[in-house]
């Protein structure tokens, strides 16, 4: 394998502003993601196209497919939202089959990890509130892992997918 060429970081970075942008966007509740999205989705013919052969756009279909085809089940169940569901299947499709899994390991612990953070916040919450610090007590694990969007989630595993992606990983 082999590290990201120098003509496909451009499109590496402005991938990344883009899925940043998008989150940001989504937790702020500004409708503007769905341009967004379809940005990064027509970045990756031109990242594949300057890749020269070394990028398997394949994969990056599969992926895509996969999450969508899994993921349908959760977004008719409302378990997610379809913009989650739509940003997790442009993340698989910039990672590819090959960085697939650590872009769903990333996305299945980043919640948990932000929970435990916050929660640990909470319960030394008075050790702040002589600054004036305003912290909000969170009482449970499920309200740690409701606190944290799962498109926080997706952009963790979309920035190691292209972290890993610069140093030749996928």
């Amino acid at each position: 394998m082999h590290s990201a060429e120098f003509t496909q970081l451009p499109y590496l970075l402005l991938f990344t502003v883009l899925l940043t942008v998008t989150v940001l966007c989504r937790i702020r509740d500004i409708p503007i993601t769905g341009r967004l999205c379809l940005a990064a989705i027509v970045l990756y013919p031109v990242f594949v196209l300057k890749g020269g052969g070394a990028v398997h756009w394949q994969g990056g279909l599969y992926a895509a497919a996969i999450v969508l085809g899994v993921g349908a089940v959760p977004m008719a169940r409302r378990w997610i939202e379809g913009t989650d569901l739509e940003l997790l299947a442009i993340a698989a499709l910039w990672s590819g089959t090959a960085l697939l899994a650590p872009l769903l390991l990333i996305v299945a612990v980043t919640p948990g990890l932000t929970g435990l953070g916050l929660r640990a916040w909470s319960r030394f919450a008075h050790l702040y509130a002589w600054a004036g610090a305003d912290v909000t007590a969170i009482d449970s694990e499920a309200e740690a892992a409701a606190a944290v969007p799962h498109s926080a989630a997706i952009l963790a595993g979309g920035l190691v997918v292209v972290a890993l992606r610069i140093v030749g990983a996928g």
